[in-house]
């Protein structure tokens, strides 16, 4: 029992760990998004989490620790050390994914390029840059500014063949996602200016400075235009030049050697060169940049020596030449030129090891599948025996199977000779029967014509017999009741009108010669009234269908149709 609480306690720590480390990650993620746009409110708000952060694991606090270190870069904030970043880098580099990886070695080359490593922070910006190109996703834009890193980079150590490179890459990855400024362009012109490329540099200068007009000369930066500002001068542009002092002009910063180098550039342009000269000065006293410093000591001798003034002259070469001696611009080109090369060797080697890799796993996969082949095509030969095997003994039950049914045919055979013999025989007799049957269909045919000729013959007496009916009881009502059939005789020719007591005698005489007659009629006519009674009557007497027309009121088809019944029941 004891034991189960102490598991579910565990349990719910690491629960409440987990919850914790994810509650930690996503306020990382928060204060990331607030460092893009403000990254001095951003630090303070990592700076709240210091205390959830060591309660937390290792990974979000390293992750914690690589926020900080970009939100320092962001807000400018040069570093002391590279102590920080060497564990991250290390930590990232076995327990990171892919994207953990190339941040942490690009901050990384971040922080040696402010403190002035260049062999240290070209080495981590490749890395961080072949991370991205060979991560599924690839950051597109932390890759351009990568790009625009090692531009700098190569710049500083005189590599301009690189640096254009970088800035050209810069370019073209920025152009793909609408990420480009203007300050992609100003490198790329100043690398194009220290081989010589005038005219391109020219070009990438304009480019650069149609970017600052297209979003409004007074939002430009002061780093921008004093750039070209310094590039326009130098190519002796001085439209253009003159336009970006314009835009300075209201914007004086003495402290910024950025701005007081371009001054001095642009006032030799246009032959001020007292004023360039202080310019140059206010960088000497003002800035703690070497290379500021270096900078402004040769155009000082440059431009003693253009006014023949050899004692000054003297002074700034010499200050140029200790200024240099510091720099050791060429140990620091010789430098990054060997760990450019040893990183390409290296990566040579990992490539190399790669392809050994790859080789070996093919030559692997070979030799599994010749095996396999192998093993595949004996089981296949196995199966090709053993189905042929069962073919062999189906082919052999199925030839005794034909050779019963081929004895069983014969036997058919023999039945079925029987039995076109028996039906050759049934025929003939069928034949004979159909001679007799036709013999009898002629006969019966005769006696046909012979039975119509009797039915007309006995249809002829019937009428005969009909008429002689008629005539005799035409003959009997004249004899008995003749008064009344004089009367209806007259009437039918419309020399009378018939009266209810004419109707009655003439039922009365009908009825005395057919007593049974009546109560025939009531019984066979279902629909019976009075003027059919009368049609009846009439006919019965002897009357003809025209002399009923004349005396019954009634259409000639309803009349027809009356007489037509009378005699089919009477018959």
């Amino acid at each position: 029992m004891r034991k189960s609480k102490i598991l579910i306690a565990i349990f719910i720590m690491v629960l409440c760990s987990c919850s914790k480390d994810k509650e930690m990650l996503d306020a990382l993620d928060n204060i990331r998004d607030v460092g893009n746009n403000d990254p001095a409110l951003a630090i303070k708000m990592l700076d709240s989490l210091q205390y959830e952060k060591n309660q937390c694991d290792e990974y979000v606090r390293m992750k914690y620790d690589l926020l900080s270190i970009r939100l320092q870069d962001k807000a400018y904030i040069e570093p002391t050390s590279d102590i920080t970043i060497k564990q991250i880098m290390s930590y990232f580099d076995q327990n990171g994914s892919n994207k953990d990886k190339m941040e942490a070695h690009y901050y990384g080359g971040s922080v040696y390029r402010d403190l002035h490593d260049t062999p240290n922070a070209l080495e981590n910006f490749l890395i961080a840059e072949e991370l991205c190109i060979n991560d599924v996703i690839c950051d597109t834009i932390m890759l351009s500014n990568i790009y625009s890193n090692l531009s700098w980079i190569y710049y500083n150590v005189q590599d301009y063949d690189n640096a254009i490179a970088m800035a050209k890459k810069e370019y073209h990855t920025g152009k793909d996602i609408n990420y480009n400024n203007e300050t992609v362009l100003i490198h790329l012109g100043a690398s194009y200016m220290r081989i010589d490329s005038w005219e391109s540099a020219g070009n990438s200068f304009k480019k650069a400075l149609s970017y600052l007009r297209k979003n409004g000369m007074e939002k430009a930066s002061v780093e921008s235009l004093s750039n070209l500002l310094y590039s326009f001068s130098a190519l002796e542009m001085k439209q253009e030049a003159t336009e970006c002092y314009n835009a300075l002009n209201h914007r004086i910063i003495r402290n910024n050697p950025g701005y007081q180098g371009a001054l001095g550039e642009y006032f030799q342009l246009i032959d001020k060169l007292d004023s360039a000269i202080i310019c140059y000065k206010n960088i000497l006293t003002d800035s703690i940049g070497l290379e500021d410093k270096y900078d402004a000591a040769k155009s000082l001798f440059l431009i003693y020596s253009k006014k023949n003034d050899k004692v000054a002259g003297d002074k700034y070469a010499n200050l140029f030449v200790k200024i240099s001696d510091s720099l050791n611009l060429g140990k620091r080109q010789q430098l990054a030129a060997t760990v450019n090369n040893a990183y390409k060797y290296q990566k040579n080697l990992k490539e190399e090891q790669r392809v050994k890799e790859k080789s070996k796993f093919f030559r692997n996969t070979a030799i599994v599948t010749v095996l396999s082949a192998i093993i595949i095509i004996l089981t296949l030969l196995i199966l090709l025996v053993y189905i042929r095997t069962r073919q062999m003994k189906k082919i052999l039950a199925q030839s005794d199977e034909l050779r019963k049914i081929k004895e069983q045919g014969n036997e058919l055979k023999a039945t079925i000779t029987d039995k076109e013999k028996n039906i050759e025989k049934y025929k003939s007799d069928i034949d004979k029967k159909d001679i007799e049957l036709s013999r009898l269909i002629i006969e019966l045919k005769e006696k046909d014509k012979e039975i119509l000729s009797i039915e007309q013959s006995l249809n002829e007496k019937q009428e005969q017999t009909k008429k002689l009916l008629h005539l005799m009881r035409q003959s009997e009502m004249e004899t008995n009741a003749g008064d009344v059939i004089e009367s209806l005789k007259m009437a039918s020719k419309g020399k009378y009108e018939m009266k209810a007591n004419d109707w009655k005698k003439l039922y009365n005489a009908v009825d005395e010669l057919y007593p049974d007659f009546r109560e025939n009629v009531i019984q066979q006519f279902k629909d019976l009234n009075e003027q059919k009674m009368e049609v009846i009557y009439l006919l019965y007497a002897g009357f003809s269908k025209t002399q009923i027309q004349n005396l019954v009121d009634r259409s000639r088809t309803t009349l027809w149709r009356w007489i037509n019944e009378f005699e089919n029941l009477k018959t």
